[in-house]
């Protein structure tokens, strides 16, 4: 739970940056900040202040705002991959444009068997035995989206500059 704050404190902070850095940008860096932000406040901070919580097998209230608080979180990174493509154009970054197409095809994908996993009540099922998997599998999609934009940021500020102003 603590690890999920600190990530969530980095997340916010990575944010505020950009948005500092970038300030009287057009309004698609704006996007990019408050995603990140509204990211960290649901699925880090809402995730390690407010554990998953049980009661004979079904979620309780508290368990049930973590999902919620997850959700709006989950639901704020997944738009993230196309706002970037908005900004990153085929024509312009065909490399970089296809990586985000990916990734933005791929986070449904994951969300869709993640939640298949956790619908279902049979440990035998194939989608319930690696429900872990379909969880990181998704965390992991949108972490190489936030990795994207850090790289890009850092190693082609001139670009992101360019882009943005």
């Amino acid at each position: 739970s603590n690890w999920w704050i600190v990530l969530g404190a980095l997340y916010v902070l990575f944010g505020i940056s950009i948005g500092l850095n970038y300030s009287g940008a057009d309004k698609l860096v704006k996007w990019i900040v408050w995603l990140i932000i509204i990211y960290a406040l649901g699925e880090c901070f809402g995730s390690g202040i407010i554990p998953i919580q049980r009661v004979n097998g079904q979620l309780n209230a508290m368990g049930k705002l973590h999902d919620a608080l997850g959700g709006v979180g989950i639901a704020a990174i997944m738009v993230l991959p196309y706002v970037l493509i908005r900004m990153f154009s085929k024509a312009d970054f065909p490399a970089y444009n296809l990586f985000l197409w990916i990734l933005l095809i791929a986070g449904p994908v994951f969300l869709i068997l993640f939640s298949i996993a956790k619908i279902l009540n049979n440990p035998d099922n194939f989608f319930v035995l690696y429900k872990g998997l379909w969880q990181r599998l998704l965390s992991l999609n949108y972490y190489l989206v936030l990795m994207s934009i850090a790289v890009r940021v850092l190693f082609y500020e001139k670009v992101f500059v360019h882009i943005v102003r």
